[in-house]
């Protein structure tokens, strides 16, 4: 068997395992969700699921960023393609697939495995520190004081409101260390382009949690607004660390169910985060099917050649 064929039973197994995983996912918890379903207005489904997709195409322009650094400049469409097929990838277990699958739309580009390298570290600083430090200012800053009683803080709304402030300072401080650190070879770091950075990559994980905050049941409230941006973009990030799980399955659902028990039962929050998981995986596929109807599959010059001789 020659590389060529290889790689294409490659791609086709990686399909059929990323297909079959979404599918038995949702086969599997769409009984424990059903009753929900059937009994939530789908405006707020539908809102749930815009805010999913927007949070998804946020997480293409982090992506193009991280390249921007090593001097390769996609067009969102072609950025927005190998991000949006990459990402089914998580959905194997190990956690490195996503990151295997770009690797080859890198190679045809012609990066280098040293510029690879630097994108992918740049890209993963980004994740893990902002979902870390934004989800931590909205937590502070929905005034937490039930949950830290419950876990032994004593902590004054004051003192909430200084620490959430320090996390988003924090955040900030990161991007521009990564701008000049990381810096281009052919841009200089620039001040401008870190705000820019700051407000989409901030903005994805809002979406993120106001996407989960549109299932509740219950009346609206800022502060819970805020817990639930801060709450769930903790819960999205041990999920995305925990390697061993698929997509993060299991692990950002039951820390949801542990950060969420201030404001639901185990049952509800377990509801709640199944329907959004179960809105994810279907908005990731959507992305993915409309990258691939962006990129029909090329002819190679062989390929050509044969069509036109057996026409002949």
């Amino acid at each position: 068997m020659n590389k060529k064929k290889f790689l294409d039973v490659i791609k086709i197994v990686y399909v059929i395992a990323v297909v079959g995983g979404g599918i038995y996912y949702v086969i599997k918890n769409y009984s424990t969700a059903i009753q929900y379903l059937s009994s939530i207005s789908i405006a707020k489904l539908l809102i749930s699921f815009i805010l999913i997709v927007i949070m998804r195409i946020l997480n293409v322009d982090l992506v193009q960023r991280s390249l921007i650094l090593i001097d390769w400049k996609p067009d969102f469409k072609q950025a927005f393609s190998f991000v949006s097929i990459s990402q089914l990838g998580k959905y194997i277990p190990g956690g490195v697939w996503q990151f295997v699958a770009r690797f080859g739309a890198y190679k045809e580009n012609n990066i280098t495995y040293k510029d690879m390298g630097k994108s992918f570290i740049v890209e993963n600083i980004w994740m893990v520190a902002g979902s870390f430090l934004v989800s931590l200012f909205f937590i502070f800053i929905s005034h937490p004081t039930t949950i830290l009683q419950k876990y032994g803080a004593e902590l004054s709304v004051t003192i909430q409101m200084i620490i959430g402030g320090v996390c988003l300072v924090f955040w900030f401080l990161t991007l521009v260390i990564i701008e000049i650190i990381f810096k281009s070879k052919t841009r200089k770091p620039s001040l401008i382009n870190v705000c820019k950075q700051f407000i989409s990559q901030t903005a994805m994980w809002v979406t993120l949690g106001a996407s989960l905050f549109c299932l509740f049941d219950q009346p609206i409230s800022f502060n819970n607004l805020f817990f639930t941006i801060g709450a769930f973009g903790l819960s999205f990030l041990i999920g995305y660390v925990a390697i061993f799980a698929p997509g993060g399955i299991g692990v950002r659902e039951y820390i949801a169910v542990l950060l969420f028990s201030v404001m639901f039962s185990s049952t509800e929050i377990g509801i709640y985060t199944i329907v959004n998981r179960l809105l994810y995986t279907l908005a990731e596929f959507l992305l993915a099917g409309i990258a691939l109807l962006l990129n029909p599959k090329k002819q190679h010059p062989q390929d050509q050649l044969q069509r036109k001789a057996l026409s002949e």
